[in-house]
């Protein structure tokens, strides 16, 4: 058999169709296409098989089950020592300064931590006040820089006036000069007597606090607490959110033994408008869970993982804001729900949407990640913790006694879909 040789023009065309033959091939298996879904993050197989679970089966006795939390996969890397890990509780809040300055809060009267990422060094702050040493149960970061803390639990068991998700009144501000939180007494002495829930920040940089029995500004440039709303509304508050364009959306209910409901408060004119419950089915076995609220970049209102609120900054009455449901994935089904019931499905209890556009929701049963354009969900971790990014797009993730950092590919974010 006689073989043809090519000439060296010859070869290079061959050559060239060769690895052109090989790139289609690869695109065709989108092995190479720039994508949001997060192939990289070895899912975690969902712990139910097949289109539905057994909702009210019993555990079996000194059934421990999924208790030993699986950590993010390997492209998370941990952060912490044994020993540092073993000083937190459970993640209450976590927010970024600086690239050097990642900030958490937890449960138990640690403190409030700072972790530098270029030492491994991890900081503790409290707050003096006569002879009383307290830890600020929340942190907040308000658009110009200033760390706030919330809430008093006790240091080394002293108090604890953590309760069921409450943080109670108390608010502190960092000193960066300092490097310590300082105490902050409002004019009319009001936040002290308060058992805040949630905290954000308006345009005009004032603090608005929501209660049990109603909702307060603060402004820090005045130490002024103006009352907005009370109890006799006839609403309990708990979780909120704030509007690009000022108003304020509200979980709210009637009595403490009612499903909670979304509410439209407008601030200028003092308006309060129930939105029912608007395309939000009823909890699952009667449990009366807290609505999870957040406002994403493009300015859609997200709802626990219902689904999102199109346009919410244009609502005025009853179905003028488009409602989009999010199929639902059993990646919140676990066996960690405690008692005598072996499964459990748990609501978040937090939302964030990362530059690339993947919101990342957390709960009892792990961390879990969402892509909108495909409907794309992995659990991630059974860790339950938070999640933050920084400007330089490292995810940081701080759950079950450790803080963890995941640089994100260099993918170009698909927007959600609008039909």
């Amino acid at each position: 058999m006689k073989l043809i040789k090519l000439s060296p023009i010859y070869q290079r065309i061959v050559t060239i169709l060769f690895l052109l033959s090989i790139l289609l091939i690869g695109i065709a298996l989108g092995k190479f296409l720039p994508s949001n879904t997060m192939r990289d993050l070895s899912c975690i197989p969902s712990i139910v098989k097949g289109g539905a679970y057994p909702a009210l089966s019993t555990r079996e006795p000194n059934a421990r089950g999924f208790l030993t939390a699986i950590p993010p996969p390997a492209k998370w890397e941990t952060q912490l020592t044994r020993e540092q890990s073993a000083t937190l509780g459970r993640i209450t809040s976590i927010v970024i300064r600086s690239n050097d300055e990642i900030w958490i809060s937890s449960t138990g009267g640690n403190g409030v931590r700072r972790y530098k990422p270029t030492t491994h060094e991890l900081f503790t702050y409290t707050v003096k006040v006569n002879d009383s040493e307290f830890a600020p149960s929340k942190i907040f970061l308000t658009k110009d820089g200033t760390l706030w803390g919330l809430g008093n639990s006790g240091v080394n068991g002293k108090l604890d006036a953590y309760f069921s998700g409450a943080f109670r009144g108390f608010l502190s501000r960092y000193d960066a000069k300092a490097d310590r939180f300082e105490p902050i007494m409002d004019t009319d002495n009001i936040l002290t007597g308060l058992s805040v829930a949630d905290v954000e920040e308006d345009t005009k940089g004032n603090l608005w606090l929501a209660f049990e029995n109603g909702l307060v500004r603060y402004n820090p440039h005045t130490n002024n607490v103006n009352q907005m709303l009370n109890k006799e509304q006839g609403y309990l508050f708990h979780n909120f959110a704030i509007a690009p364009n000022g108003t304020i959306w509200l979980g709210a209910r009637q009595a403490p033994s009612e499903l909670e409901r979304l509410m439209h408060y407008d601030p200028n004119t003092g308006e309060i408008k129930s939105f029912g419950k608007y395309g939000i089915p009823p909890e699952v076995n009667n449990r009366l869970e807290f609505l999870t609220l957040y406002f994403d970049r493009a300015g859609r209102l997200w709802v626990n993982d219902y689904g999102w609120l199109e346009n919410p900054s244009e609502y005025a009455e009853y179905g003028q804001a488009t409602w989009y449901e999010i199929i639902q994935s059993p990646v919140f089904i676990t066996d960690r729900y405690g008692g005598d019931v072996k499964y459990g499905w748990f609501r978040t209890d937090s939302i964030y949407e990362d530059t690339q556009g993947t919101f990342w929701f957390s709960s009892i049963a792990g961390l879990a990640s969402f892509v909108p354009s495909s409907g794309e969900w992995c659990l991630v971790s059974t860790a339950s913790g938070l999640i933050a990014e920084d400007n330089k797009h490292n995810l940081w993730f701080a759950g079950d006694g450790q803080i963890y950092k995941y640089q994100l590919p260099s993918l170009k974010a698909t927007p959600i879909p609008i039909q």
